[in-house]
Order: C-alpha cells, then sequence, then structure tokens
C-alpha cells in the first residue's frame, strides 16, 4: 500500500519515494511509453542542440507537445494555429523565430528560473506549466514540472512554509507570478 503525499512528504524513506517514483510508469497510457522512455533520456547536447529549425519545430510538435498534452483536446488547442505551435509553419519566417527560442533555452542562466520559463513561455501554445515541462525535459538536474497536478498534490503536505502561496494559486492557470 501507498502512503499518502502528506506521509511521504515528512516522513518517507528513500525506498518508499522510489516506489512511488516507479508506480508512475504502470499509470501510463500504453501508446505513451516508448515517448516517456525517450522524453525521460534526452540528452541536450546530442539529441536538441544539433536541431535545426524544421527538427525543432518537429521535436515539439511530435514529441514535447505529445508528451505534454496527452489529452487529445490539449494537444489539438496547443498546436492548432493561430495560437499553437503550428502557427511557426504558417509563417514565412516562423521556424526561423521558433530556432532563435531554442537557441536562448539552450543559452540563459539556468540559475535564473523566471528567465527560463519567460524564454520558453514564447513557444506558442506553451503556458507556465508547458514552459516548465519543457525545462524539465531539457535540464532534468536543474528544473521540475510545476502543473496543475503539482499544485494539487503540495496542497495536500502540511506544514509546508510555501503553503499560503500554493493555496493562492490557481492550478489550472498557473502563470509565471
Amino acid at each position: 500500500m501507498m502512503i499518502g503525499i502528506d506521509q511521504l512528504w515528512h516522513f518517507g524513506t528513500s525506498d518508499q519515494w522510489s516506489a512511488r517514483l516507479d508506480h508512475y510508469w504502470t499509470l501510463l497510457r500504453s501508446d505513451n511509453f516508448e515517448l516517456e522512455k525517450e522524453m525521460n533520456s534526452l540528452d541536450i547536447e546530442d539529441d536538441i542542440r544539433p536541431l535545426n529549425p524544421q527538427d525543432w519545430y518537429n521535436f515539439l510538435l511530435k514529441k514535447y507537445f505529445r508528451w505534454k498534452y496527452t489529452a487529445p483536446n490539449r494537444y489539438k488547442t496547443t498546436t492548432e494555429a493561430p495560437k499553437g505551435l503550428k502557427q511557426y509553419a504558417a509563417e514565412k519566417s516562423g521556424l526561423n523565430e521558433l530556432h532563435r527560442i531554442m537557441k536562448q533555452l539552450l543559452e540563459f542562466n539556468q540559475e535564473d528560473i523566471l528567465e527560463g520559463l519567460s524564454i520558453a513561455s514564447e513557444i506558442k501554445g506553451l503556458g507556465t506549466a508547458g514552459a516548465s515541462g519543457l525545462l524539465s525535459v531539457l535540464y532534468p538536474q536543474k528544473f521540475g514540472t510545476a502543473d496543475q497536478f503539482v499544485v494539487k498534490a503540495l496542497r495536500d503536505v502540511r506544514r509546508l512554509p510555501e503553503a499560503q502561496d500554493i493555496a493562492r494559486m490557481n492550478p489550472e492557470g498557473l502563470s509565471l507570478n
């Protein structure tokens, strides 16, 4: 039996944390399993830095957005033009603009979380949660994703020093603030 997040947070052993992380893999839909493994083992130097504008766009469209937005309606709303990722393919210099953002993501000061989120949020279709997810995929040692599920889980952890800040967050509408 798995213990609740509050118990795990305050008293969990490394074995219990490992069990919870292993449990994550049992929750995946079978059609997302290979993509999840690929995103989990992404190497920024080998897999991202060499990408040209078209390849970066294809990575985002076919891999990152598919990984982050598993619900078909969410994938569609975050990728469809005019507000989504596909707008870059529709604009004359759109792919070059998207590639410029990629280069900024490869060069920013990783100690500056707000800078990283601000850059990633420039990508059409990505809000704060999507931007944090992209940073967590690119830099897993430095960043974690912050989405509605994280906020909701943290609300169940008692005695967090940040509890008041977390209580003020709108889980479905996270912002840079």
